[in-house]
């Protein structure tokens, strides 16, 4: 059975921090590693919640330092209309599906005795109105929507 594969507009993002041992430094590839956990953790509560067939991932990015992976979100026509009918509920069981990855660890690949802890940093949600334009140019074919991406890439810090 082939896996539905949803056009996804954007409507925000979620970034969370993962704090690791004090005085270590993490290679690209365990960062990647620590962002895909993270991203892993969001999407099985995100299947969990009312917006699952409607809301998905457009793309996860990492950051080196703490490691900062950011979950960029989007939602099908289908998606922004019940988010825009709904806004307050939508926004608050958001923000409490980020929220239930505080304090989750997750593993440094290359040590069993390595782990960071995460926590949510910024929740980006446009308010209604911002959604409602998204609406209006993605019924008009203004703008394009995204294939969700399973690729974890790394994002400069600006």
């Amino acid at each position: 059975m082939r896996e539905k594969v949803l056009e996804l507009y954007e409507i925000g993002a979620i970034t969370y921090c993962t704090n690791v041992t004090s005085g270590d430094s993490l290679s690209p590839e365990e960062a990647e590693y620590v962002a895909s956990q993270v991203s892993e953790l969001f999407l099985s509560r995100l299947a969990e919640s009312p917006y699952a067939e409607d809301v998905g991932v457009i793309r996860t990015e990492y950051e080196l330092g703490c490691v900062i992976t950011t979950i960029t979100i989007g939602a099908s026509l289908a998606g922004l209309y019940k988010i825009i009918v709904d806004y307050e509920k939508f926004k608050s069981g958001l923000s409490q599906l980020a929220k239930d990855l505080n304090g989750v660890y997750v593993r440094v690949k290359q040590s069993l005795r390595r782990n960071g802890s995460t926590y949510v940093m910024r929740i980006n949600l446009p308010d209604e109105r911002v959604l409602e334009v998204t609406l209006k140019k993605a019924e008009n074919q203004e703008i394009k929507p995204s294939s969700p991406s399973k690729s974890i890439t790394s994002r400069s810090r600006k």
